[in-house]
């Protein structure tokens, strides 16, 4: 599949980032990884809040491709869409998330107790994985290459969230 195929088939639309965008992503993302982790919740809700998480990750990294996923299937069309983005070292990992969309759909439409323990675990410690961070600093390097945007760090000045690099991206004026 390559982008043209994707978008002649409607499953991506060509699309411009912003810093707003990709700062609300990693707002969502910090979310989604601190809720997943609340052993208050199901199994079930811990996974499906960690799929969200990885969804956004994968959604940050198609806006900085230059695109946005649309349509019937746009969580699919996320997950197939980041080996093109990122290359073949993620072929793995991309599989790997299609498989907990396919378990997050279950889930969330079908039936409770799916998803397990250990599997709930696995998914929020690959969301955490530093190879898994390295797709955001990769996908965030794409943006550079494709927009005019400047880094500015900004470790003084607290619009970070802990845990998320200082160095962040600003739009040139």
């Amino acid at each position: 599949m390559t982008w043209k195929q994707l978008v002649d088939d409607r499953r991506l639309k060509p699309h411009q980032t912003s810093y707003r965008e990709l700062y609300d992503l990693r707002e969502l993302i910090d979310r989604d990884m601190q809720d997943a982790a609340l052993k208050e919740l199901s199994t079930d809700r811990r996974f499906a809040t960690a799929y969200n998480a990885v969804l956004q990750l994968g959604k940050m990294v198609l806006a900085c491709a230059g695109y946005r996923a649309g349509g019937p299937g746009h969580h699919q069309t996320t997950f197939d869409s980041l080996e093109l983005a990122m290359g073949p070292a993620v072929a793995d990992l991309a599989a790997y998330f299609d498989a907990c969309r396919r378990k997050r759909n279950q889930l969330d439409y079908d039936m409770a107790h799916v998803a397990t323990e250990g599997e709930a675990a696995e998914l929020l410690r690959k969301a955490h994985d530093e190879h898994h961070a390295e797709l955001i600093g990769l996908s965030l390097m794409n943006c550079l290459h494709r927009q005019p945007w400047r880094v500015r760090d900004d470790s003084q000045q607290r619009c970070c969230r802990p845990g998320w690099t200082a160095a962040v991206l600003f739009p040139v004026l």
